[in-house]
């Protein structure tokens, strides 16, 4: 009996759209989630220091945009958990090995 060949082997890697795995590392906003005394938010509440890594979708001088998932089907591709972060926010991008 032959053996049936993995839905992979029909899509090798170099078919998906993207190619450029990367690391960003950005700041955010960050919020108490509760309610406090002036004094306690003047001292607990600071941005946070993210880092997030995807695929390189677009890079321009008002966003730094990746995603998560690609998928590669008959009739195209998709992606899925698409992050768009503001470029003021980005501290440092890096490209990881493929």
């Amino acid at each position: 009996m032959a053996k049936k060949p993995s839905p992979a082997a029909a899509h090798p890697i170099e078919d998906f759209p993207l190619q450029g795995l990367v690391e960003v590392v950005w700041t955010d906003s960050a919020a108490l989630p509760h309610w406090t005394d002036l004094d306690t938010a003047k001292k607990d509440s600071h941005p946070v220091i993210c880092r997030s890594v995807g695929f390189l979708v677009n890079d321009t001088p008002q966003e730094f945009r990746i995603v998560g998932t690609q998928s590669r089907v008959q009739d195209g591709s998709g992606v899925f958990h698409t992050l768009s972060i503001p470029a003021r926010a980005v501290l440092r991008v890096r490209e990881l090995a493929q």
